[in-house]
């Protein structure tokens, strides 16, 4: 069972993912931050840990309801702290005739 742990102010689940030497594997995560969009900008900061080789990443952004500007889905190298910002609309609802 995994355990959960407090991240970056968020609280987290700790599961380990067994990796070969030279072993690609895909790891996937559901959160919620709430109040993550500030003036129609949601950006995530990675820090990466020191690595003797750069490590390719592929983020994507799937939003509930949110309109998304541009493309969800970003490669980048994790070589050093980078920055990845969306533009995000709010969720617009609409009253139902009679209520």
């Amino acid at each position: 069972m995994p355990l959960s742990e407090p991240e970056s102010g968020l609280q987290g689940i700790f599961q380990v993912i067994p990796v070969s030497a030279g072993q690609k594997v895909n790891a996937q995560f559901l959160t919620v931050i709430p109040n993550a969009v500030r003036k129609g900008r949601f950006e995530l900061r990675y820090v990466p840990q020191p690595r003797l080789d750069e490590v390719p990443v592929k983020v994507e952004l799937e939003t509930r309801g949110w309109r998304l500007h541009g493309a969800g889905a970003r490669s980048m190298v994790l070589d050093r702290t980078r920055t990845i910002s969306w533009r995000l609309d709010p969720p617009v609802f609409r009253r139902l005739k009679g209520h």
